[in-house]
């Protein structure tokens, strides 16, 4: 026999957006958009990888950020030693859906 209906659950996780590329591309001196990620309106936990190859022998700083509305993966690097530069590839990009945050 079928017993009584159970209390209802906690709602879902929601959507998440993800977007990706394997298309190097060079990472110039001032913030540039690598790879963007189009959202509706709302609140989302971002997180983003991009791998940087270094095209050179010397140490070439990267430094990436993720900026709000449109979502967009930005990235700059410093010229090396002898104008060596980076590249990024296997960037991606994921914004998750959130009803609410707790910080701890």
């Amino acid at each position: 026999p079928t017993g009584p209906q159970g209390p209802t659950g906690a709602a879902g996780t929601g959507l998440a957006y993800h977007t990706e590329s394997r298309v190097p591309v060079s990472i110039p001196t001032s913030f540039t958009s690598i790879l963007h990620l189009d959202v509706p309106e709302g609140s989302y936990v971002v997180a983003a990888t991009v791998l940087a190859n270094n095209l050179g022998f010397t140490r070439v700083p990267v430094l990436c950020a993720i900026t709000g509305g449109r979502i967009d993966l930005q990235c700059q690097s410093n010229t090396g030693p002898a104008g060596a530069t980076a590249q990024a590839d296997q960037m991606q990009l994921t914004a998750s859906t959130v009803t609410g945050i707790v910080r701890q």
